[in-house]
């Protein structure tokens, strides 16, 4: 199992596919590309570009995939004071893929 409880660059391939469980609240940040992100319990899926970042809830399975290139992110781990001033995606953090 992957150490989830630091950050890590992730790095995907055109089309790669790259799931984990999230025993912490993340920051996913996405430094290059396009990244397809569905989270397990949530409705929506998600298109992130280099730029925008995302909350990952803790205790949930999360996929995504790099679409059009190749994607570069940044996962780190949030404390839980951090995290309860970010919006989320319900609020429209996000846009939602159509």
């Amino acid at each position: 199992m992957k150490d989830m409880s630091q950050t890590r660059q992730i790095r995907l391939a055109d089309q790669e596919l790259n799931s984990f469980q999230m025993p912490y609240s993340n920051l996913l940040q996405v430094q290059s590309g396009r990244v397809w992100l569905t989270v397990e319990g949530d409705a929506q899926d998600y298109w992130i570009g280099a730029g925008e970042q995302m909350q990952l809830p803790r205790g949930r399975k999360v996929v995504m995939e790099a679409a059009k290139g190749p994607a570069r992110l940044v996962l780190t781990p949030l404390n839980s004071h951090f995290a309860q001033a970010l919006p989320s995606p319900a609020a429209g953090f996000l846009k939602v893929a159509a």
